[in-house]
């Protein structure tokens, strides 16, 4: 080896030497800082003479240029403590490990793949239209959201992914004509995965109170699917055919609610919305409280109305919230006449609440008779003080909280009529004959009040009505208000429930010979009616003729979009119910073929079964043997 080799070994050799001293001191200058301390440079940090491409020069004495070494920010020594144990609250395990940093995900924008605009389904212009679409139409029948968001919706893209593809898949379900949007089934498809997502991978960030708004609108309004039947399968002509089927049904309800009182569970919502109004000195609440109780409300009112129309337990509690309705009302910054609409319901479902109560548990049993009369006079009252508040405000006569009283009133009441509206062969009611009476009697003007809240002049008469009074009736044909009926296309799901059941209680009681065609009750002798067979058709002008026609023509109206209907098929148990009591030229609409598999049908015919009357699988033996609608439910 020759001597110039030598001596660039050791040259490169005294280098590698220099550096290791260099982070060593550096090491031990770190090792005495504190661990949460920011690393600065130390004085004793070595400077290192380097050239620019990190070879040394075998020539160049001084042609080195000095650069500062530091420790790689990846290595432990350098990374700060995501927390101070000194400062860490004992809480459930989960809970203070996740405080230290553990159970994080790496989703920090999951939803930006769901965003319509972004995957190509909408333009920017189209959501906030379909916004729109949902503020103007939708919002009236269930008041939960901030009527401000209708002009920052674009911010929740950001803040609140699954709320905006909420919202806007509700305003593409009722785009324009009838029709929903030409990409509504991809806007489907995204909130589906969505959904899925807060279902099967949720993670703490998905922990907030718009992710339970978001479900909540996705349970009011449910998304609908593409219908693949086949056209020979229907004897409507091709034109008339809706291309769309519902997923409302009970199940599918029962199963979302869980999910969203989880999630309000988890973020301890119940607490958040009850704290800033327990100080009854405050005289103003923030805008988020108030965003909060009203959430709330729309979680019990929905409670409530799921509970009497599926017959499955009840899993809130309303009382708190109803006792401090009058005073959230009164405060600033409400929105009128939304919030006052869901005070009044929350006080309406604690009547519910302890109609049903038996012993002080909340069961999924009929009310005893002592509570229905107590809750039917409570009912009454809460009417004549809510009404002075609310009636004078835009088609309230077809809005919460009286369409809910209405619907209320006739699901509780008539479920205590099932022996009288059973087949003779059941155990007779112990419940005397008087009582039924005033049940029944309640129970006919709500139903009727249910289908006459579509008619013109409707708010002229409406709270007025009594079933048992001739002259309360409106005379001539019932027309349609059509601006009216505009609003219920857009209705939660629900709804169509309580129209379609109206109709077919009050054909029930006229073919089981409990009514005449002027829905006035006949005799109550269980001897007479076991013998009873089903009356003469209704008089083309009496009272039951015209309201099955008005029912017709409502859901005829449903029928005229060329691809959606809001109905959800209940609009065939229409018709078949008008059949039993119309002659043939006044049903002005053909009967059409049936899907057993409809959840729309198995959802109705499972609440006729089992929550009122445990009546026969209606469309089950009707399509089966060719009997009619007055064969199966007629007297027996």
């Amino acid at each position: 080896m020759h001597s110039f080799d030598i001596w660039v070994f050791f040259t490169r050799l005294y280098a590698h030497g220099v550096r290791l001293i260099a982070h060593e001191a550096r090491i031990n200058d770190l090792e005495k800082r504190p661990l949460h301390a920011h690393a600065a440079p130390s004085s004793n940090t070595q400077i290192i003479e380097n050239d620019q491409t990190n070879h040394f020069s075998p020539t160049a004495g001084s042609v080195i240029q000095s650069v500062h070494l530091d420790v790689d920010s990846n290595t432990p020594t350098s990374q700060p403590l995501r927390c101070n144990l000194d400062t860490v609250e004992l809480a459930s395990p989960i809970t203070t490990l996740r405080s230290l940093g553990a159970l994080e995900s790496d989703r920090h924008s999951w939803f930006h793949p769901c965003d319509p605009i972004n995957c190509g389904v909408l333009r920017l212009e189209e959501a906030q239209q379909a916004v729109h679409i949902y503020f103007d139409y939708c919002h009236p029948w269930a008041p939960a959201l901030n009527e401000g968001l209708r002009h920052t919706a674009m911010d929740l893209r950001q803040s609140s992914p699954p709320l905006f593809l909420a919202v806007v898949s509700v305003g593409a379900r009722f785009w324009y004509n009838g029709s929903v949007h030409p990409r509504y089934f991809d806007i489907v498809t995204l909130l589906d995965k969505t959904v899925s997502q807060l279902l099967l991978r949720p993670s703490p960030r998905d922990a907030n109170i718009d992710t339970v708004r978001a479900l909540m609108l996705y349970l009011q309004w449910m998304p609908c699917d593409q219908k693949r039947a086949s056209i020979e399968s229907s004897s409507e002509p091709p034109s008339r055919q809706s291309k769309t089927r519902t997923r409302y049904n009970d199940m599918s309800a029962w199963a979302i609610f869980g999910l969203v009182l989880r999630y309000a569970s988890f973020i301890n919502l119940e607490h958040l919305t009850f704290a800033p109004f327990r100080d009854t000195r405050e005289t103003s609440v923030s805008k988020e409280a108030t965003d909060n109780m009203r959430t709330w409300f729309n979680i019990i009112t929905y409670d409530c109305n799921l509970t009497l129309t599926s017959g499955l337990p009840v899993s809130t509690d309303p009382s708190p919230a109803a006792r401090i309705s009058g005073e959230f009302c009164r405060h600033a910054g409400v929105q009128d006449p939304g919030d006052i609409r869901y005070g009044a319901l929350a006080e309406l479902a604690c009547i519910v609440q302890r109609a049903k109560s038996t012993e002080g548990l909340n069961q999924n049993v009929p009310p005893g008779v002592a509570n229905l009369k107590k809750a039917n006079v409570e009912i009454e009252e809460w009417e004549r003080h809510w009404l002075r508040l609310l009636k004078y405000t835009t088609l309230q006569y077809i809005q919460l909280p009286f369409t809910s009283s209405r619907w209320y009133r006739l699901s509780l009441n008539s479920s205590l009529l099932r022996p009288l509206l059973s087949p003779s062969t059941r155990t007779q009611s112990s419940i005397d004959q008087l009582s039924i009476l005033g049940f029944l009697e309640t129970s006919l003007t709500a139903a009727s009040q249910i289908l006459l809240s579509l008619t013109t002049h409707a708010s002229h008469f409406i709270w007025d009505l009594k079933s048992q009074s001739y002259d309360s009736y409106p005379s001539g044909d019932f027309a349609v208000d059509p601006v009216a009926r505009k609003s219920l296309h857009h209705a939660v799901d629900a709804t169509w429930i309580s129209f379609t059941f109206a109709l077919t209680f009050l054909v029930l009681c006229y073919i089981r010979a409990r009514i005449d065609d002027d829905l006035q009750i006949l005799g109550l002798s269980a001897t007479t009616t076991s013998t009873t067979c089903v009356p003469s058709r209704p008089r083309p002008n009496s009272i039951l003729a015209r309201l099955t026609r008005l029912a017709l023509d409502i859901f005829e109206a449903e029928t005229e979009g060329p691809e959606f209907r809001s109905g959800g098929g209940y609009e065939a148990v229409i018709r078949d119910a008008a059949s039993a009591v119309l002659d043939k030229g006044q049903e002005q609409l053909a009967s059409i073929t049936q899907d057993p598999l409809d959840p729309a049908f198995r959802s109705l015919f499972e609440l006729l079964d089992d929550t009122v009357y445990e009546w026969p699988s209606v469309y089950d033996e009707a399509t089966q043997t060719g009997s009619s609608f007055a064969d199966i439910w007629g007297p027996r």
